[in-house]
């Protein structure tokens, strides 16, 4: 079935969970939905920036999400559903855990989570095999899953401003970090 804007009723449903949250946060008016917008081509150029609440939608399916500077405490786990998810913001949030159904999001190749409230990263990281770019800068970072170690795609890591003391063996796995 297809949903709001011909997205898959699944993925509809995660973009209003997530307004709702947005809604209780006061990032977004009563009743008004994340704002879509239509692209076309393989991506966005780069002089393009995402707007800070804003979805992109191509060939019928949710491939960037920024819920940025939007004073999010959690993410619905309806957002595993955006399986097609090729970058997501959520930066600037008070976020304070991950949730494990950031694993689901298997197509992601970049995730922005700096500025946050993180004190772990959890080992469902391990399963973004596509992930080149992961930003956890200016969290509380404390631990990290030695899963992080699986991301062999993984090209920028960011852990700057974090209270970690000892990093997993596993990172020295990565050999394109940069």
């Amino acid at each position: 079935m297809r949903g709001v804007s011909g997205l898959p009723d699944d993925e509809a449903q995660a973009l209003a969970d997530l307004a709702a949250l947005l809604e209780v946060s006061g990032a977004l008016e009563a009743g008004q939905p994340v704002p879509i917008h239509e692209i076309g081509g393989e991506a966005r150029p780069d002089s393009q920036p995402i707007p800070p609440i804003a979805c992109e939608v191509r060939a019928g399916h949710v491939r960037s999400l920024s819920a940025c500077r939007a004073g999010l405490t959690r993410v619905p786990d309806s957002l595993g559903a955006l399986t097609a998810l090729d970058a997501h913001n959520l930066g600037e949030n008070e976020l304070a855990v991950l949730p494990d159904v950031i694993g689901r999001l298997g197509n992601l190749r970049g995730l922005f989570l700096h500025n946050n409230q993180l004190r772990s990263v959890p080992a469902a990281i391990g399963a973004l095999r596509r992930l080149r770019v992961l930003d956890l800068g200016h969290n509380a970072i404390e631990t990290i899953a030695d899963e992080i170690g699986d991301l062999a795609s993984l090209r920028f890591l960011y852990l700057s401003d974090n209270q970690i003391d000892e990093l997993p063996a596993s990172i020295g796995k990565l050999a394109g970090l940069r």
